[in-house]
């Protein structure tokens, strides 16, 4: 039963967090964008941390067995997302960002910066690492 209740605990928090995420990026001042474009990074360095997801052993195949007992919760399920899940909901959030930051070029600018300070002080997945190559160039396609 208490398993049960961290799960729904967990659940809860990240919902809360994205929520308030949501709200940052859509805020019409820039301060509050700034401020959900930190707490994006965070998120999507959470979610995309080999040690935490697993990583990617040479024949491509994603081992598990280095992933941390750290658990995030899918709150439709009150379970633990597999890893898989938790790539895909890093590539949503990014997602989100670029999709709220369009307009704004200066907090779509620290988004990028903030996204490579990440990942060259700290591992992220591979798998996202070529996402966020994929975006990055698309948005500089985009905007010339």
């Amino acid at each position: 039963m208490s398993e049960y209740r961290l799960a729904s605990f967990s659940a809860s928090i990240q919902s809360e967090l994205l929520m308030i995420i949501k709200k940052q990026l859509s805020h019409t001042r820039v301060e509050f964008q700034r401020m959900g474009i930190l707490g994006s990074v965070a998120l999507v360095h959470v979610l995309a941390n080999p040690e935490l997801v697993g990583e990617l052993s040479d024949d491509g195949q994603l081992n598990q067995s280095s992933a941390s007992s750290l658990t995030i919760t899918d709150p439709t399920r009150s379970g633990v997302i597999t890893n898989d899940q938790r790539l895909t909901q890093a590539k949503t959030i990014i997602d989100m960002v670029n999709a709220s930051t369009k307009r704004v070029p200066e907090v779509a600018a620290l988004f990028m910066d903030e996204m490579a300070s990440t990942s060259l002080i700290h591992d992220i997945h591979p798998s996202l690492h070529s996402y966020l190559y994929d975006s990055v160039s698309e948005t500089f396609q985009v905007l010339v």
